[in-house]
C-alpha cells in the first residue's frame, strides 16, 4: 500500500488535511491570501484617515510650541533645565520618553523657521534656537539625540501645550501601531503610550482648558474638516 504524504494547513477554510497540490488547496489559498489583502488594504486606509487627523493637530501642536520663541532672546534663557522629562520626535519616527541631560548648542530648526537656505546665513545668533541632549528611558548614553527646544514637549500638564504634546504623541505612536499591525510593548522600550485612566485624566484636562465637551478623536476629525474646507475656499 503506497502512502502519500500531505501537509496540513492552518487557513481556516480547511476542514481536513488537502495534499497542497490540490485544486481544493489552491483555492483556499488564493482566498485567504485575498482575504489578507484586503484586510491589509483596509487597515491602510484607516491610517491614512488617521494620519490626515493627526497632521492637523501636529500643526496646531507646533505653532503651539513656537509661540515661547519669537522674541529673539529665547537663547539666553533656556527653556529646559538637565533633569527634565521630556517627549521628542525621535529619529525613528516615534515619540520616545526621555530626560534633558545636558544643554547641547544652537540651531535654526525648520520647524520655526522653515527650509529657506538663506535663513541660516542671514539669521542672527540670538534668534538660534537652543538645543539638548535628551536621553530616551531605558537607553544609555550612546542613544542621546539631539532636539531644538521648540521640538521639545515637557511631560508634566501644566499647560494646554503640555497636554495637547502629550495626547498627540500617544495617538501618533498608536497610530504606528495600527499601520504596522503591531502591540505597543512592540514598538520598544520608552515609546510613549499612556493607559486608559491617564489618557482621560489628560483628555478631561484638555477638555477644562479648551472648553471643548468632544472628545480628543472627534476635535482631531474637526480640525482637519475645517483644514480641507479652509484649503477649498481658497482654491
Amino acid at each position: 500500500m503506497s502512502v502519500v504524504r500531505t501537509r496540513s494547513r492552518t487557513y481556516s477554510c480547511f476542514r481536513y488535511i488537502m495534499p497542497p497540490w490540490s485544486s481544493a488547496a489552491i483555492n483556499c489559498l488564493s482566498q485567504y491570501r485575498k482575504k489578507k489583502r484586503l484586510r491589509s488594504e483596509n487597515v491602510l486606509n484607516i491610517f491614512a484617515q488617521w494620519q490626515s487627523r493627526l497632521d492637523e493637530i501636529e500643526k496646531i501642536l507646533q505653532d503651539s510650541l513656537n509661540q515661547d520663541f519669537t522674541d529673539g532672546k529665547f537663547t539666553k534663557n533656556f527653556k529646559f533645565a538637565p533633569g527634565d522629562s521630556v517627549l521628542v520626535l525621535s529619529n525613528s519616527g516615534l515619540y520616545f520618553a526621555g530626560r534633558v541631560a545636558r544643554v547641547f548648542g544652537v540651531a535654526v530648526p525648520e520647524s520655526l523657521y522653515g527650509g529657506d537656505k538663506q535663513t541660516f546665513s542671514s539669521l542672527p545668533i540670538n534668534h538660534w534656537v537652543a538645543t539638548m541632549a535628551v536621553r530616551f528611558d531605558g537607553y544609555g548614553p550612546r542613544w542621546h539625540e539631539v532636539h531644538a527646544e521648540n521640538e521639545i514637549i515637557l511631560r508634566q500638564p501644566s499647560c494646554l501645550t503640555n497636554t495637547l504634546g502629550m495626547l498627540f504623541a500617544h495617538e501618533f505612536n498608536t497610530s504606528r501601531c495600527m499601520k504596522y499591525q503591531c502591540i505597543n510593548k512592540e514598538m520598544g522600550e520608552g515609546t510613549w503610550f499612556l493607559e486608559d485612566e491617564v489618557y482621560k485624566w489628560l483628555e478631561s484636562l484638555w477638555q477644562q482648558e479648551t472648553g471643548e465637551v468632544v472628545t480628543f478623536a472627534t476635535y482631531s476629525g474637526r480640525a482637519q474638516a475645517e483644514s480641507a474646507l479652509s484649503h477649498l475656499a481658497v482654491h
